[in-house]
């Protein structure tokens, strides 16, 4: 895999002579550097190494105006380049950069101790002494020293030789997340090609032909032609230096800051969670400079009472972001350095200094949807899992199937939970459901959001349609529409309602079809209206009693005589309501919700305007 190479260093120590030296290529592209002879932006060039081949470099300015611009170009080098002048030795520049390098996730650090030519040996020792004490401070301690002069040539073999090592040892850190970006640094038109966009490719490779998006704003771009090194290649990967031929996109909405990327590789966000080391001391809401990508973008920092190392930033404009890319803190004024880290959550959630914050390292992506959904009794929807790991939706599709065949995850319309947390959660459902029914003896049923309430959870909307189905397929419920009940529930009636219910059965059996009402029952029965009501309504509930319509009741064993006299009647065949009438003695008022009953059990199939009794 391609790494970078990025020069540091005070201004005017040979950074860019050094890089003209052993390249062949002047990095200064501006006539203002060539003028004043000092590198102001970014520049590029490639090195040639006996065994790691081609690598790019990055020459970054050294002069603090341009603090902005050097940002830009270190933000993603795996190989620094210390420049340090043997005639001047440590700069306040050079101090800086080095403690930028050492917050930054570079691999490996070489300096180049320049114009070695223009001191004694002596001299040059006390310098090289000094650098190796500067260093001692770092975690660069026991990095290669070694003096060069780019106008003699004096230990340029030892320092490619440096740089071919440190290439070839060179080990990318993982990262599950293969979506290629890049941060852009330049954007320009070129005759006859149309708009070429410049970065160093920070993840995965990007090849020609295919669509991408430009973010923040998410441009919907292709990629027409890939140059690196300036050649015509099929495809460019993570550490090179790469210029992209693009189309749809006018070049006034293109600068250095976006980023173009494979469509929703990185998150548009105006605030973010970073996991920090601080070099001096930061204050609560404090106004920042954040350095991420290829952006530099004012914010307020808001620290975390739990944890001193987590930095919450609310920018002043959109930026894009990609979890676990590197990103310096600066004060606003003056920019000195505050700290460095990395991107923890991209999208970050408002919260207080004394909250709690919950993050998440992304080993692999399984693992990171797994942390994510962790032991949440609410479940996390796909939503928030995508936000704590820093992937698109469309990334997590083949690994949530992975996942469930694993059976590690189960899922409700994106709302995910461990299996052991979701029984534990849908137990304590149940128990809700439970209770209710043990106040509510006479009642089968109950409103599914009162048994929610009840028992604590939040679900809403088709994951809880999807919850209560799933119940119910387990055996665990029955569902009435919005009422549901235990599988197992069954009414219970005391010996005093199951006497009152047989009086009531008694009269009810006394007729076949054409039963008498609540109210007539009650009459003959000398009770109030009521008792009745709630006694059949009770029944019905408990499947001791058949409702037919709104205000009929009647046993089971009047409803089968219903059944055979209409099949005897009817002899088998098709026949109209006027017909069942005549046969069953009724009128309508009684036969169309008996008729409408049994169609509803399947007893008879309604065609037209007839029916037939089905085979049974």
């Amino acid at each position: 895999m391609a790494c970078l190479i990025g020069t540091a260093g005070h201004v005017d120590h040979g950074k860019s002579s050094l890089i003209r030296a052993l390249t062949g290529i002047d990095p200064d592209r501006l006539p203002e550097e060539k003028e004043r002879g000092m590198t102001i932006d970014l520049g590029f060039a490639c090195v040639d190494l006996p065994t790691a081949g081609r690598v790019s470099i990055v020459d970054v300015p050294g002069h603090e105006r341009y603090a902005t611009n050097m940002l830009a170009g270190t933000m993603n080098i795996d190989i620094a380049l210390l420049c340090i002048a043997a005639d001047e030795g440590i700069m306040p520049q050079t101090e800086e950069h080095l403690k930028i390098l050492d917050l930054l996730p570079v691999q490996t650090l070489i300096v180049a101790v320049t114009k070695a030519d223009v001191v004694d040996t002596d001299f040059l020792v006390m310098q090289i002494e000094h650098i190796e004490e500067d260093l001692s401070r770092t975690r660069f301690q026991g990095a290669a020293i070694i003096p060069v002069s780019s106008q003699t040539g004096e230990g340029l073999p030892v320092l490619i030789a440096s740089l071919d090592h440190a290439v070839a040892a060179f080990k990318p850190t993982p990262d599950p997340n293969d979506r290629w970006y890049m941060p852009i640094d330049r954007a320009f038109l070129v005759k006859g090609h149309g708009l070429v966009v410049t970065g160093s490719v920070a993840r995965g490779h990007v090849e020609t032909g295919t669509d991408a998006e430009i973010y923040p704003e998410g441009h919907k771009v292709k990629i027409r032609s890939i140059h690196v090194h300036d050649a015509t290649v099929d495809t460019a990967e993570r550490g090179m230096r790469t210029a992209l031929n693009i189309s749809g996109v006018s070049s006034d909405d293109v600068h250095r800051g976006m980023v173009i990327s494979a469509p929703k590789a990185v998150v548009e966000t105006f605030q973010s969670d970073f996991k920090v080391r601080w070099v001096d001391e930061p204050k609560h809401g404090m106004e920042v400079r954040v350095a991420v990508g290829s952006a530099d973008v004012l914010g307020k920092l808001y620290l975390n009472d739990q944890d001193s190392s987590i930095a919450f930033v609310r920018f002043t404009e959109k930026i894009a972001v990609a979890k676990g890319e590197p990103a310096i803190l600066r004060r606003h004024s003056p920019p000195t350095l505050l700290a460095g880290g990395v991107v923890i959550t991209p999208e970050a959630e408002s919260r207080r200094k004394k909250d709690s914050i919950r993050y998440i390292d992304l080993v692999n992506i399984d693992e990171g949807i797994i942390a994510a959904i962790h032991e949440a009794p609410n479940g996390v929807t796909t939503q928030e899992i995508c936000r704590l790991i820093g992937v698109s939706e469309q990334q997590l599709g083949d690994h949530f199937e992975q996942l469930i065949r694993e059976r590690r995850v189960i899922g409700f319309a994106g709302l995910w939970y461990q299996p052991p947390v979701f029984l534990a959660q849908a137990n304590l459902f149940l128990k809700a459901l439970r209770e209710i029914h043990a106040e509510n003896p006479l009642s089968l049923n109950h409103p599914r959001e009162v048994v929610l309430k009840r028992s604590g959870h939040t679900w809403f909307g088709k994951p809880f349609e999807r919850i209560l189905t799933k119940l119910a397929e387990l055996k665990k419920i029955e569902i009435d529409g919005t009422r549901i009940k235990l599988a197992e529930f069954k009414i219970a009636m005391n010996p005093k309602q199951e006497a009152f219910l047989q009086r009531v059965e008694a009269e009810l059996d006394k007729i076949v079809i054409n039963v008498p009402y609540a109210s007539e029952i009650a009459s003959k029965l000398g009770v109030p209206v009521q008792a009745v009501e709630e006694i059949l309504n009770t029944a019905a509930n408990a499947d001791r009693i058949v409702k037919v319509g709104q205000t009929l009741y009647y046993t089971s064993a009047q409803i089968e005589r219903v059944k055979s006299i209409l099949k005897e009647g009817t002899k088998g065949q098709p026949f109209t309501a006027p017909e069942a009438k005549e046969v069953l003695q009724t009128s309508r008022k009684f036969l169309i919700p008996m008729l409408e009953y049994l169609d509803s059990v399947g007893f008879t199939t309604r065609i037209d305007d007839k029916r037939v009794i089905r085979d049974r």
